[in-house]
């Protein structure tokens, strides 16, 4: 276990190292898509406690104001961003007729939800006081739905008439699964 916990921590320490070279040439590369996709695939727990920050760091990968940036690296980031969904309860995306979105559950209990068209956060907010540990965005993007496992409660949120999210949940639910 003492080898495991040492194998942890210092790839812990090589997380932001692999997040700050991700953001400038690296991610142009496939070689680098492969190791992230690696890690996210293989690894996940790897990347858990630096999720928030890989994503933000694709995410300004894909800023229109810098083209050049976005266009070398927008296959790359597309598909990061699909194994990121795909493999982390946590982050969840939706596709809307005007706009694209991907919201983020972080362990500081709050939600992001990024526009990626524009490469902007569109919205952030305190969902928990514990870890998100799920959450679910609806398909017309009107609602989100989180859960913190250590809460063991799900509260749902939906969309205002100023398009923003609310500050209270519409509902909350404590859950009887778990531990």
């Amino acid at each position: 276990m003492h080898t495991r916990a040492r194998t942890h921590a210092r790839t812990h320490a090589h997380t932001f190292a692999i997040a700050h070279t991700l953001t400038h040439t690296a991610l142009r590369t496939a070689h680098v898509r492969q190791v992230i996709r690696k890690l996210v695939v293989q690894q996940p727990m790897v990347l858990l406690s630096q999720l928030g920050g890989m994503v933000d760091l694709i995410i300004k990968c894909l800023d229109p104001a810098i083209p050049r940036l976005r266009e070398q690296c927008f296959k790359i980031a597309g598909s990061i961003i699909r194994d990121m969904v795909s493999t982390y309860p946590m982050i969840s995306s939706v596709r809307l007729q005007n706009a694209q979105r991907l919201a983020v559950g972080d362990a500081e209990g709050f939600v992001t939800v990024y526009d990626l068209r524009t490469a902007t956060r569109w919205q952030h907010f305190k969902t928990h006081e514990r870890p998100v540990t799920a959450l679910a965005v609806s398909q017309n993007g009107k609602m989100v739905a989180t859960y913190s496992v250590d809460e063991q409660t799900i509260k749902v949120y939906q969309v205002g008439a100023a398009n923003e999210w609310a500050s209270s949940p519409i509902m909350k639910q404590a859950s009887r699964c778990g531990r």
